[in-house]
């Protein structure tokens, strides 16, 4: 089966939309005394949903004590009649214990190769640390290379939140294991 790409330029849109609202809504809640990583969380929860709603009037599944929806397996999924369109992972990490970071990024990715969808974003911040950016990246590489059931068309999105945002984004182009799979910087 080859997944069809409902939106062919959403991961370009996603990327633009993401970095324009995410951390404005973010500073927002921080400044009423919301915890930095709910701050994070939530705005971008809510971008996502909104981004759904509008393109193609997804339902979003993910927590959310107000509406008291609880999360499926992932942090967010789009879900449709024909099931997941989107599913996403976030990982903010470790700001006192960075050096754990790319390996709990990466325990996330690995649910998200799993998970089938025709979209599928990671989101991470690496600290502004390009080290740790340049371990993340080389680790979900590995992750992505050695996973042997990729389906043909799904569509990889990775986007670090440190402050100088970053994104890439890969479109699997065959079934199975694909060891030349690796995320290319999106433009």
């Amino acid at each position: 089966m080859i997944y069809p790409i409902p939106f062919p330029h959403i991961v370009e849109e996603f990327a633009d939309h993401l970095q324009q609202e995410v951390p404005s809504r973010t500073a927002k809640l921080i400044a009423e005394g919301v915890s930095e990583v709910k701050a994070w969380t939530k705005p971008m929860k809510t971008v996502l949903a909104e981004l759904g709603k509008t393109h193609a009037g997804f339902r979003s599944i993910y927590t959310d004590r107000s509406e008291n929806m609880r999360k499926f397996m992932l942090d967010f999924i789009w879900w449709s009649d024909n099931g997941a369109m989107l599913a996403c992972e976030c990982e903010w990490g470790n700001s006192w214990n960075p050096k754990s970071n790319p390996q709990a990024v990466a325990d996330d990715f690995d649910k998200l190769l799993s998970f089938k969808a025709p979209m599928k974003l990671m989101i991470f911040d690496s600290y502004a640390d390009a080290t740790l950016q340049s371990e993340c990246l080389s680790l979900l590489d590995k992750y992505l290379a050695q996973y042997p059931s990729h389906i043909e068309g799904e569509q990889y999105l990775l986007i670090d939140f440190c402050k100088e945002f970053r994104a890439w984004t890969v479109t699997v182009k065959k079934h199975g294991l694909d060891p030349s799979l690796a995320f290319t910087t999106l433009a």
